[in-house]
């Protein structure tokens, strides 16, 4: 797979390069809590309407009970399922590119992380859209991780939020060319996060119910387990305290690489620990879109990326003329063109968020995939 991988030089740019400690000081901002060092992600998109980040979810108005809020929001943001034909009329004569996350995607969220399996009819689904249009799997976890759990050869993988990508090995849209796809991150990010594992594994075990995943380039605690919220919260505290003791006093890291500047983010009953540079899903949509348009020669590419999380904002955010110029994914990387697309939010309940179209869970998910693997098989513009 050598070949099929672009070096850190090559796809980051300086501005994505992990920083000295002198330098990581003007960019992690943090706040003392109660003896405590908390992160805040200054980089999170904010919905001007509701005032919140992307992904928050949201209370009912005045004199609006939840039930008048979850109507009102899916009247903006209807069923991706029920109601395709609006759907189809954006992909009508155009080439599809497909994007999933995984976890609350295409598997239900589950507490025990190595359970979240994915169905045999949705690897069905899967697969049978791949004969179709370019497939990927856009996920937090580890990309070596996602390949297993998915199985599929013949679709692109981006773990670690996009900073590890992986093209094809079989299939239709594979290739052995140099820039089929791939990425490789500087040897120092994973470097970095060897010691972040290994501080928060040693923190974190008193904590019944808790648990840390290494997912290559960033490091999950997980605390849905946990029994009480006392116990989360303990969670979120430990975990902000070991990212800010390691920024304070970096780790020598063999070979005289540099300790990256660290961010903290949050998901549904877990934090994440990442580098902070200018990467993520919208980037790595962006990238993979990039490929596929040298690969194939066409320029008339619809994707569509369907997620649950708050990552995935940023992934909805390349297809929004409103924030596209404003987001981490275009402003640092210098690419501030909207690409042509929708984001559809996995949801039941109302949230602020850059997605265009809702489905309730995976297996609404996977109807309505069904639903495009036919379209595609009878009415899509084939793919060369």
């Amino acid at each position: 797979m050598a070949s099929n991988r672009l070096s850190y030089e090559m796809l980051h740019d300086a501005s994505d390069r992990p920083r000295t400690q002198t330098e990581s000081s003007t960019l992690l901002t943090t706040a003392s809590v109660k003896g405590m060092l908390v992160k805040a992600d200054a980089g999170a998109l904010r919905c001007p309407v509701h005032n919140v980040p992307y992904g928050t979810p949201l209370k009912p108005g005045d004199g609006e009970d939840e039930a008048a809020l979850y109507e009102r929001f899916i009247e903006k943001h209807p069923s991706a399922r029920d109601s395709f034909e609006h759907v189809a009329e954006h992909i009508k004569g155009k080439h599809i590119a497909l994007f999933l996350d995984y976890d609350g995607t295409l598997t239900p969220i589950v507490n025990d992380p190595d359970q979240a399996l994915l169905s045999d009819e949705m690897r069905d689904t899967i697969r049978r859209l791949a004969s179709v249009c370019p497939v990927s799997v856009v996920s937090g976890r580890g990309r070596r991780k996602v390949e297993s759990f998915v199985s599929l050869p013949e679709l692109y993988y981006a773990g670690s939020h996009g900073m590890d990508i992986a093209p094809p090995t079989e299939g239709r849209w594979s290739s052995t060319s140099e820039g089929a796809g791939g990425t490789e991150a500087n040897p120092a990010l994973r470097a970095a996060m060897r010691h972040v594992d290994e501080q928060l594994r040693k923190a974190l075990k008193p904590i019944p119910g808790a648990s840390v995943e290494d997912n290559t380039y960033s490091i999950t605690a997980h605390f849905r387990r946990c029994s009480c919220s006392e116990d989360g919260d303990r969670v979120k505290a430990i975990v902000h305290e070991v990212v800010a003791n390691l920024v304070a006093n970096p780790p020598v890291l063999e070979e005289e690489l540099e300790f990256p500047e660290l961010k903290v983010t949050s998901g549904r009953k877990v934090l994440e620990v990442k580098p902070m540079f200018a990467w993520n899903k919208g980037r790595a949509l962006r990238h993979i879109v990039g490929v596929l348009k040298k690969l194939s020669g066409y320029d008339d590419l619809f994707c569509l990326y369907i997620g649950d999380d708050r990552t995935d904002e940023d992934a909805f955010a390349v297809f929004s003329d409103q924030v596209a110029e404003a987001s981490d994914s275009a402003m640092e990387s210098g690419q501030s063109d909207v690409l042509d697309g929708i984001g559809i939010l996995v949801t039941t309940i109302p949230k602020a968020t850059l997605g265009t179209h809702t489905l309730k869970d995976p297996d609404e998910v996977r109807q309505f995939l069904e639903k495009l693997a036919v379209y595609g098989e009878r009415d899509g513009r084939t793919w060369q």
